[in-house]
């Protein structure tokens, strides 16, 4: 750091030291003011106490990035787990109603087949039909 007055201005100049060359960071200039009074060291320790401050909250934030990432993963499972019991269950469902149509399918075909074989009496209004039973025939007669 370099310190140099001209007239009523104070420039504070800051350097960096690499290998062998200087590398100047930038420069502040201070006004003089004759009211009001010059506290560099007030002035230092503030800033340094609102530094303090900064890289508090830049901790802070870090750590609730951090969690909130983890919060994101974790979501993230949940809703592929969601997912999947979604698609297990829509499987189910499509199963069951197979499963439900085809047995609707057998018994229209098992009525067809009935109905195919029934003898109607249109004087009496009564069906009467053959049933198989091992071989044997049955007569039902349905009013």
């Amino acid at each position: 750091m370099a310190f140099l007055q001209i007239e009523s201005t104070l420039f504070r100049t800051f350097v960096r030291l690499l290998t062998s060359t200087q590398h100047r960071l930038g420069t502040i200039q201070l006004l003089y003011d004759d009211t009001a009074e010059l506290g560099l060291f007030d002035w230092n320790i503030l800033a340094l106490a609102e530094r303090d401050a900064a890289e508090g909250l830049v901790s802070s934030m870090k750590h609730d990035h951090v969690k909130q990432q983890q919060d994101v993963a974790d979501l993230r499972r949940q809703l592929q787990q969601l997912v999947e019991a979604k698609k297990h269950h829509e499987d189910e469902l499509l199963e069951k109603f197979r499963l439900l149509l085809n047995s609707k399918k057998a018994k229209i075909r098992d009525q067809k087949r009935l109905l195919s074989t029934a003898k109607v009496d249109r004087a009496t209004g009564t069906w009467t039909y053959i049933k198989r039973k091992l071989k044997s025939y049955q007569t039902l007669t349905i009013h």
